[in-house]
């Protein structure tokens, strides 16, 4: 462009010289009045074309400098919608999914840690065998009956290292046997326990689940393929593998299937895209029509014990979902930042 319009004033500069040389000349012969009359026409038709050269040249200026306007509402727009977008994909995909899954990860760890008296950092070929060996004796202390004295005999007879994997197997138990209607206590006391003691620490473990679970299918099955945030289509594809993975994971023989996964997450998941809260999902174990769906959830920490490579397992994948969520956070503020940055001075 700038050598077009280079071309433009060289011709410019050139019809004037031109057509005023003839002018010159005559000047020399003629007295000035003979000038005016003689030598006039062609400083006229050089003015003439350069008036017209003057004026394209000034168009296209005022043309380009539209142009360029136009090139930069259009990029301030885009960029706006990229904000909006990445706002929307934060506020009702990552944000849910990484607090959930934060949530899942912090419970397992006092589960292993606390219960099973493992280090929840390290793999299963990497824990104190001696360890494994002793959890291998739990089953003559394991709890099958909502019957408090019996579950105390257990206690009272049991090592101490499995105290609290007694209470915690007796509390999920209680769970079970209410999906199952094998065991239906008063509301009353069912509300107290679900919110006290071990059998809160049990139920808002299933109900930790239950969260992560939905939000994962909700990222599966129903996030938009970014268009303006392209960016980060290859986040977003990494992010979706690495469910896809821990889903596998978790859909063992013994653990929650992956069928089982997709209905918690239509059970749970309200008109919106809200996961129901903690309250509605109790209620629900007790009394709704579709509670046999958490059926197998309840069995993936009843006998836990008897999961411990798999639940290291499903440990370290969601340690690695969360790290990639986080590697994008300050990123994506950034990207944020600028874009809002932008808009507003544009307006």
């Amino acid at each position: 462009m700038k050598k077009f319009l280079l071309l433009i004033v060289t011709l410019s500069i050139i019809c004037n010289i031109a057509f005023q040389l003839p002018v010159f000349a005559q000047t020399n012969k003629t007295d000035s009045k003979e000038t005016s009359s003689t030598g006039g026409i062609p400083g006229l038709i050089g003015g003439a074309i350069s008036g017209l050269i003057t004026g394209l040249i000034t168009s296209w200026l005022s043309y380009s400098y539209r142009i360029k306007e136009l090139e930069k509402q259009f990029q301030f727009k885009e960029e706006e919608e990229r904000r909006k977008e990445i706002a929307q994909l934060k506020r009702d995909y990552l944000n849910p999914l990484k607090l959930s899954a934060e949530e899942v990860l912090e419970r397992l760890d006092w589960i292993i840690q606390g219960f099973l008296n493992l280090d929840p950092n390290q793999s299963y070929n990497q824990q104190d065998q001696n360890v494994i060996q002793i959890l291998k004796n739990f089953e003559e202390y394991r709890p099958y009956r909502q019957d408090e004295e019996e579950k105390n005999n257990k206690l009272a007879i049991a090592p101490k290292e499995f105290h609290k994997l007694i209470e915690f197997e007796w509390a999920i138990k209680y769970a079970k046997d209410h999906v199952t209607e094998d065991y239906i206590e008063e509301w009353k006391n069912y509300v107290n326990k679900c919110n006290g003691g071990i059998h809160y620490f049990a139920f808002s473990s299933l109900y930790l689940m239950v969260c992560y679970i939905s939000y994962a299918n909700k990222m599966r099955d129903g996030m938009p393929f970014t268009v303006q945030a392209y960016e980060y289509n290859s986040y977003i594809n990494t992010l979706i593998q690495k469910i896809n993975k821990l889903r596998e994971v978790l859909g063992v023989e013994y653990g929650i299937w992956t069928e089982v996964q997709d209905s918690i997450g239509e059970v749970a998941i309200q008109t919106g895209g809200k996961v129901i809260n903690y309250k509605e999902f109790y209620t629900n174990l007790r009394e709704d029509k579709n509670k046999a769906v958490f059926l197998r959830l309840c069995n993936y920490y009843w006998e836990i014990d008897q999961k411990i490579e798999n639940i290291l397992d499903i440990r370290h994948k969601l340690n690695e979902l969360v790290n990639h969520l986080n590697s994008e956070e300050n990123h994506l503020n950034k990207e944020l930042f600028t874009s809002t940055k932008k808009s507003s001075n544009v307006n």
